[in-house]
C-alpha cells in the first residue's frame, strides 16, 4: 500500500517554493512585491490559481 499523501497545506517544501516564485524569497515577514502572478505560478506547479493564493495565505498565516 503506497504511503499517504500529506495535505499540500502541511508541505512545507512546497509552501517555500511557492513563496520563492512568487516573492523571489522564502522569508515569511517581507514587503516584496509579487514577481510571478498566481495564474502563472498555477501553470507551473499544475494547481489551480485559487489553490495557490490559499497556500501562500497559509504560509504567511503560520509564521505568525
Amino acid at each position: 500500500m503506497p504511503p499517504r499523501a500529506q495535505a499540500l497545506s502541511k508541505d512545507q517544501q512546497l509552501l517555500s517554493y511557492l513563496s520563492l516564485l512568487r516573492f523571489g524569497t522564502i522569508e515569511r515577514f517581507h514587503s516584496y512585491k509579487p514577481m510571478l502572478s498566481y495564474a502563472a505560478i498555477a501553470k507551473v506547479v499544475k494547481l489551480q490559481a485559487t489553490t495557490v493564493s490559499y497556500l501562500l495565505k497559509v504560509y504567511r498565516r503560520t509564521a505568525q
